[in-house]
């Protein structure tokens, strides 16, 4: 009986870390990064517990012109100027990073903005 507790407490043990590093992973290390400009046509917070911040760029283009990202809660000065644009009606270039996994309490997209310019 011993021996089948301390096995499913390092089973357990194994599924936490293996969470833990998950998490890690997807909030720290990036997949890609880049650069897109374009107007903010939505911004809103979604969530019912993990309340997230989206939005939406217009990049002009016919095909797939929609660029759906994401914004961390702790971005205040991003979220201001993603506000500014939208209220604005600003054209802006905005620089994201791509996760290769997306956590749903981070947002619900994979791209996350870390930086917004406004585009005269």
């Amino acid at each position: 009986m011993r021996q089948i507790r301390r096995f499913f407490l390092y089973i357990l043990l194994i599924a936490v870390l293996g969470m833990a590093f998950t998490v890690i992973i997807a909030k720290h290390y990036n997949f890609s990064e880049g650069d897109r400009a374009g107007t903010i046509i939505k911004m809103s917070e979604k969530g019912y517990i993990f309340k997230t911040n989206e939005g939406q760029l217009n990049t002009g283009e016919i095909n797939n012109g929609l660029f759906a990202f994401s914004v961390y809660d702790d971005d205040t000065a991003v979220l201001q100027d993603l506000n500014k644009a939208l209220k604005g009606g600003y054209r802006v270039s905005i620089h994201y990073h791509q996760k290769k996994i997306q956590l749903p309490f981070y947002g619900d997209t994979k791209h996350f903005i870390s930086k917004v310019e406004l585009v005269q």
